[in-house]
C-alpha cells in the first residue's frame, strides 16, 4: 500500500509586498511549524521517499526545515504546482514511480485540500471533512491509496485516514507537559 501525505506548505511572511507572492519566505511561527510536523510524522512512521514541492519560496522552504529529519528522501521542486488544481496535482501524482512507498506534495490551497477530497474515499473518519474547508498552513492529510499505484490514480483511489495541523500537536505537547508535573 502506498501513502500519500498531502501537506500545505507552512505560515509564511507578509513582510515583504515588493518581491512578490511566488518569493515569500516563511515566518518564525512558519519554520517551527515544519519542524514540528516532521517530528510528527517520524514520531508516526511516515518517512517520506520522495517529495514534490511547488517552486514557491514558501514551499521550498517548508521542506528545507523539514528535511533534516529525513535525510534520505528525494525531493524536487516543481514550478507547475505552483496554485495547482485538483486535475493538475492529480497528473503530476501519477507520474510518481511505482517503488514509491511514501510521497510528500507540499502545495497551496485550495488544490492541496480539494485534491485530498477527490483522492479519498468516503466516509472520512469523523471532523477531516470539516477541516478540510479550514485547510491551514502546514496541515498534513494522509491518505492510504488502496492499490498502491501511482500510474492508475484518480477519484476514490484512497482513504483520508488522518489530517493533522500543528495547533493539535501543540495542544498536545501541552497537555502532556501539564499531565507530568
Amino acid at each position: 500500500m502506498a501513502i500519500l501525505l498531502l501537506m500545505r506548505h507552512a505560515k509564511s511572511s507578509w513582510a515583504d509586498q515588493v518581491r512578490g507572492d511566488r518569493l515569500r519566505p516563511l515566518n518564525a511561527r512558519g519554520r517551527s511549524d515544519a519542524r514540528l510536523m516532521a517530528k510528527w510524522l517520524a514520531d508516526e512512521g511516515l518517512t517520506p521517499d520522495n517529495v514534490i514541492m511547488s517552486d514557491a519560496a514558501r514551499a521550498v522552504e517548508t521542506w528545507e526545515f523539514m528535511a533534516p529529519t529525513f535525510p534520505g528522501a528525494g525531493a524536487t521542486s516543481r514550478p507547475e504546482l505552483y496554485m495547482a488544481g485538483t486535475e493538475g496535482l492529480i497528473s503530476l501524482l501519477r507520474s510518481t514511480a511505482e517503488n514509491t512507498k511514501t510521497l510528500l506534495l507540499i502545495g497551496h490551497e485550495p488544490g492541496i485540500s480539494n485534491t485530498a477530497l477527490q483522492i479519498s474515499r468516503e466516509p472520512f473518519a469523523p471532523g477531516i471533512r470539516t477541516s478540510m474547508d479550514r485547510f491551514g498552513t502546514a496541515n498534513i492529510a494522509v491518505i492510504k491509496l488502496h492499490d498502491g499505484n501511482w500510474s492508475k490514480l484518480r477519484r476514490n483511489a484512497g482513504t483520508c485516514t488522518r489530517l493533522v495541523r500543528p495547533a493539535d500537536l501543540k495542544t498536545v505537547a501541552r497537555h502532556n507537559s501539564v499531565s507530568a508535573s
